[in-house]
Parts: C-alpha cells; sequence; structure tokens
C-alpha cells in the first residue's frame, strides 16, 4: 500500500520500478449497483490493474460487471448480509477466501451502512474484531479507505443510539488497520488531532464526486447566482446516510440569517 510521500512512506520497488502486487479489495457494492463508493472501488481495481497487479475484489453484488479496463480484475461474490457469526457465509466466508487467495495486501472500503445487517442503523460492531482477525491469519497489511465515518454524536436519540454505536465502531477501527485513508480533509484533521499516536497510519486521498456533470442543472444554479441568492448544495440523494435531516436544518438557519428569499437548496 502506497502512501502520499508527504506522509513520510516508503516506495517498495525492484530494479528502480515498483513491485507487482496481490491486491484484494473489499466492498459489498460494485457496478452495476449504482454507489459511490461501488464506483470507486471498480475504478480503482481498473486503475490498479492497469498498472499491472493482481486485484481480486470481494463484493456483495449477485452480478457484479467488469467496468472498462477492469477486465483483468477478478471479482468475488458472497451474498449479504455480511455478518460475522453466520457460519461459512457473509464475513466469515471472506475471510476464508481471503486467506484461500493469500493477498500481499487487503483494502476494506467503509461507510457504516456498507456492512450493518440493519442499513438504517449503520452497526456492525464485530466488524473490528473480524478484522483483527484477519489481520493475524493473513499477516499481511490490512488497511481501510473511509468514505463516511459515524452519524453526528450528541444527545438526541439518532445521536446517542446511532451516533455514538457508530463513532465506537469507526475508532475501533481504525485501532486495529495498518492505514486509514480518508477521502476528505476535515475528519482527516480531526483524527489526527484525536489520534496522535496514530497520525502517521492516517492519510488524506481527495476522492472526486461520480454525479455526472448536468448542463440544465448548471444553467440553473448559475441563474440563481446571478439573482444574488447564496446557494446550499448536498450532493447524493436523501438515504439516511447522507444526513438531510442536517442539510435541511443548515437550510432553514442560513433562511433564519440572510432571509427567506436569499438562499436556495439545490440537491
Amino acid at each position: 500500500l502506497e502512501q502520499h510521500p508527504e506522509h513520510g512512506a516508503r516506495r517498495d520497488r525492484v530494479g528502480g520500478r515498483r513491485k507487482k502486487v496481490k491486491l484484494a479489495l473489499v466492498c459489498p457494492h460494485f457496478p452495476p449497483d449504482h454507489c459511490g463508493v461501488g464506483d470507486y472501488t471498480s475504478l480503482l481495481a481498473a486503475e490498479l490493474t492497469r498498472q499491472g497487479h493482481t486485484v481480486c475484489v470481494w463484493t456483495a453484488q449477485e452480478s457484479p460487471e467488469q467496468i472498462a479496463g477492469a477486465e483483468r480484475a477478478e471479482l468475488r461474490c458472497v451474498p449479504a448480509p455480511w455478518t460475522v457469526l453466520k457460519n461459512g457465509q457473509g464475513l466469515a466466508r471472506v475471510a476464508s477466501e481471503l486467506i484461500d487467495w493469500a493477498p500481499d495486501a487487503v483494502l476494506l472500503q467503509y461507510t457504516p451502512y456498507l456492512y450493518a445487517p440493519c442499513a438504517r442503523r449503520g452497526i456492525q460492531l464485530a466488524l473490528p474484531a473480524w478484522t483483527l482477525a484477519l489481520r493475524a491469519r493473513l499477516r499481511v497489511p490490512v488497511a481501510m479507505v473511509a468514505h463516511e465515518l459515524h452519524y453526528p454524536l450528541g444527545i438526541t436519540p439518532d445521536r446517542l443510539f446511532v451516533g455514538t454505536p457508530q463513532f465506537a465502531q469507526f475508532l475501533a477501527l481504525a485501532s486495529v488497520m495498518d492505514q486509514v485513508f480518508f477521502t476528505y480533509e476535515i475528519p482527516f484533521q480531526r483524527y489526527q488531532r484525536f489520534m496522535p499516536w496514530r497520525s502517521d497510519r492516517l492519510a488524506w486521498i481527495p476522492v472526486g464526486a461520480n454525479i455526472e456533470p448536468n448542463r440544465s442543472e448548471a444553467r440553473e444554479v448559475q441563474a440563481l447566482k446571478n439573482d444574488g441568492k447564496k446557494i446550499l448544495l448536498q450532493f447524493g440523494n436523501t438515504h439516511p446516510s447522507r444526513l438531510s435531516v442536517f442539510s435541511f436544518g443548515a437550510f432553514d438557519e442560513c433562511r433564519s440569517q440572510l432571509g427567506k428569499d436569499a438562499v436556495s437548496l439545490v440537491f
């Protein structure tokens, strides 16, 4: 696993060239399921195989599709739900197949909602123990790309009963991973301060959106801007994990501060 030079990691090279390795990517979502994390995983598989690495993807997608450029990547389907305690299935089967495949490194794509039996709750508290056991058996680096960390903390029911266990889940995972890659900068900076003893294992890798540009929508947004309105943008859909309630709360606060007609919320 390579890290950006600014974080001080070394590149493993043979004869001045990058060493070719066996990489296992783990992500329940994958094309044709349209999902940002799944799309990212498919594009990553394409780029890694283009560089000459051997790649295998474990996914819960029943009929995963190869994308252009990733034809050499192997795809393995392990049906959902990915629970830990279900003998021979779910995460137990993923671990068994990973051990048999013997990768040089494992990269786990993470949002709390990807691995939870109840997608709305986003809680799979056994996942850190599963990761620790996998590391012990494989004896190779196991890293995580954190696309979304946890529901906000607080004393409201959702923040207390969803945010708190999700936070504990992420903190435990971040503690057992060899490397944690954040896809946006603010949580990366926050956890560098919050976990100084792990700061050398944390990195930020910016990831673009998978939303196709829409010229008509761009013109509508430009028209709002030309009218002098402030624009509050939400990327993605209104799934509970997108925290839409906070977007609407921010919108209401902007209207109260700037005036009801001074700001527009755009999805």
